[in-house]
């Protein structure tokens, strides 16, 4: 299973590392408009302190502030879950360790504007912009469906009902109801 890996600095150890980070990146991202990316290239040009210690934190992780205030993201360094025609799909944490995926897309298809289903299955937020991409973030569920299919290869019956959820929510075509039917 994926998880964000942190690693020691040179005056801190890899969990005071993490904990520098995430004061900074709430400090600095508060403010920020809806879907800001902080990148550790980001750290190079920009001084972020650390109120608690003063010191200057470099970032070892890339971060993506969420709708809310108080909503921000650590998204693995490149390690891809996904890729599709519409976009791609990164691991990312909350700071209380919330497992998620986060799919980015650059324009909106028109199931995706009408995608609820998911939303309302409470797997996933609402998409939402900083203008120029679109982020849709889910709730992950430790296997890639694909990959949970081939280490199961007998099992055709979850692998269609699997197929189907999957079709129902892309095309947003089926409430709730229908989804829990078929699950």
């Amino acid at each position: 299973m994926p998880k964000i890996v942190w690693e020691k600095q040179a005056n801190r150890t890899a969990e005071e590392q993490r904990a520098a980070e995430w004061r900074v990146i709430k400090k600095y991202l508060k403010n920020r408009p809806t879907g800001t990316e902080l990148h550790p290239s980001h750290s190079r040009r920009i001084n972020l302190i650390d109120d608690m210690t003063g010191d200057r934190v470099y970032l070892t992780h890339r971060y993506l502030k969420g709708q809310g205030n108080n909503d921000f993201f650590v998204k693995s360094n490149g390690q891809l879950l996904g890729k599709g025609a519409f976009g791609e799909v990164t691991f990312a944490e909350t700071e209380d360790e919330v497992k998620l995926a986060i799919k980015e897309f650059k324009e909106l298809s028109p199931e995706s504007r009408n995608n609820d289903v998911a939303y309302d299955l409470n797997k996933a937020r609402k998409i939402f912009s900083d203008g120029s991409k679109y982020y849709q973030v889910y709730q992950f569920l430790g296997t890639p469906g694909d990959k949970y299919i081939k280490e199961h290869p007998g099992d055709f019956d979850l692998a269609i009902k699997a197929a189907r959820v999957t079709h129902y929510l892309h095309t947003a075509v089926y409430s709730k109801k229908i989804i829990n039917m078929l699950i």
